[in-house]
C-alpha cells in the first residue's frame, strides 16, 4: 500500500511539473515580453491564467 501510495505520489509531482511548468516559464516570457508587446503580452498572460485555472479545477 505504501509503495504504491509513493508511486502514485511521484506521478503526481512529475504530472503537476509537466503542467506547470511551462506556464511558468509563460508567465516570465509574457512578463519580459510586457516591456516590447504590452498587448500580446497580456493576451499570453491572460491564456496562461486561463490553462492555470483550468487544470486546477480539472484535477
Amino acid at each position: 500500500m505504501m509503495t504504491f501510495l509513493r508511486k502514485w505520489l511521484k506521478n503526481r509531482i512529475v504530472l503537476s511539473c509537466l503542467i506547470y511548468l511551462p506556464l511558468i516559464l509563460l508567465i516570465i516570457f509574457g512578463i519580459s515580453m510586457a516591456y516590447m508587446l504590452a498587448n500580446v503580452a497580456m493576451l499570453v498572460l491572460a491564456v496562461a491564467v486561463v490553462l492555470i485555472v483550468v487544470f486546477s479545477v480539472s484535477s
